[in-house]
């Protein structure tokens, strides 16, 4: 029972972790667009 528990919890971080780093991503990619066009 314990083993599946922390499967789950593995899982769930490795999304976390996931969605967090495509967060951080496309906040820099907007700001860098934001400087691009304020750029022009």
């Amino acid at each position: 029972m314990d083993k599946y528990i922390y499967i789950c919890l593995y899982i769930w971080i490795y999304i976390f972790i996931h969605l967090l780093i495509l967060l951080h991503m496309s906040h820099i990619k907007a700001i860098h667009y934001k400087s691009l066009f304020m750029d022009h």
